[in-house]
C-alpha cells in the first residue's frame, strides 16, 4: 500500500502534469492545469486561444497518474499491457491510436538514429520491459537503481513506440517504478527541457541520474512537509473525536 496523503498527491499530480505536458508543447499554464485537474473546470477567463487538445492532455494526466498509482500499489509488473494502458490514458481523445503501438514510421526531431520500425516495435518494447525489470530488480542500491532507470528511460525514448505520447508515457513509467519502491517522484521541470533532451540524445544516463537524484531530493522535502501537516491534522481530528 502506498503512503501518500491526498493533499500531496494533488500537489505532485498538478506539477508533474504541467511540466510533463509543457515539455511536449502544451500551452496551459500551471494554474490552468490545476483548474482542469482538481476542479474539472475550464472557465472562459484565461483560456482564450487554448486548444481543446491541451485541455484533454491535462485531464488525461490525472487519469494516467491515478492508474499508475493503482498499478504501483498492486506491485504490477512493467510489461507491454501496462505500458499500453498508461499511453492510452495519456492520449485518449487526442489521437486515433491511443493505447496502440505506432502504425506509421516516426522519427525523433534532430536525432541521427532511426527509431524502431512499425514491425519491430512490439518486440523491442517487450524486450525493453524484460531487460528493465531485470536491471532494476538487480540494482545493488538506490543510486544504481536510479541510474538503471534513467538508462531504461533513454532506451525507451529511442524506440519511440507510439505515434504520440512517447515522452509523457516514458516519464509516467519512471514514476511507476519509483512509486513501487516508495521513492520520491521525479518531476522533470520544463525549464530543464534542453538539458533533459541533451542527456537523452547523448545517452548520458549518468548525468540524467544525477539530475534525477537532485530533483528527487527536493521532492522528498516537499513530500515531508505535506505528510507532516497531514499527520498533524489527523492527530488533531482524532483528539477532538475522543
Amino acid at each position: 500500500m502506498l503512503h501518500y496523503s491526498p493533499e500531496y498527491i494533488d500537489d505532485v499530480l498538478v506539477r508533474f502534469a504541467y511540466h510533463s505536458n509543457a515539455i511536449e508543447g502544451n500551452s496551459l499554464t500551471r494554474g490552468q492545469t490545476e483548474s482542469v485537474i482538481l476542479n474539472d473546470t475550464v472557465t472562459s477567463v484565461g483560456y482564450k486561444g487554448v486548444k481543446l487538445r491541451d485541455v484533454y492532455e491535462a485531464s488525461n494526466q490525472k487519469d494516467a497518474f491515478y492508474a499508475m498509482l493503482d498499478m504501483a500499489a498492486n506491485n504490477m509488473e512493467l510489461n507491454v499491457t501496462n505500458i499500453l494502458k498508461l499511453q492510452f490514458e495519456l492520449t485518449k481523445n487526442t489521437i486515433g491510436t491511443a493505447g496502440k503501438f505506432k502504425q506509421n514510421e516516426n522519427m525523433i526531431l534532430g536525432a541521427d538514429f532511426p527509431t524502431s520500425s512499425v514491425a519491430q516495435t512490439p518486440i523491442d518494447v517487450s524486450q525493453w520491459a524484460a531487460n528493465t525489470n531485470y536491471q532494476l530488480e538487480n540494482s545493488a542500491n538506490d543510486d544504481e537503481f536510479i541510474e538503471n532507470l534513467m538508462a531504461a528511460h533513454i532506451a525507451f525514448e529511442r524506440i519511440h513506440p507510439f505515434e504520440d505520447g512517447n515522452g509523457r508515457t516514458g516519464r509516467e513509467l519512471i514514476n511507476f517504478e519509483l512509486a513501487k519502491r516508495e521513492l520520491p517522484f521525479l518531476v522533470i521541470a520544463k525549464e530543464d527541457k534542453a538539458q533533459y533532451i541533451a542527456y537523452e540524445a547523448d545517452q548520458d544516463a549518468k548525468h540524467l541520474a544525477e539530475y534525477a537524484k537532485k530533483r528527487m531530493a527536493e521532492e522528498k522535502q516537499r513530500y515531508e512537509v505535506f505528510e507532516k501537516n497531514y499527520r498533524a491534522q489527523k492527530d488533531f481530528e482524532k483528539k477532538h473525536q475522543d
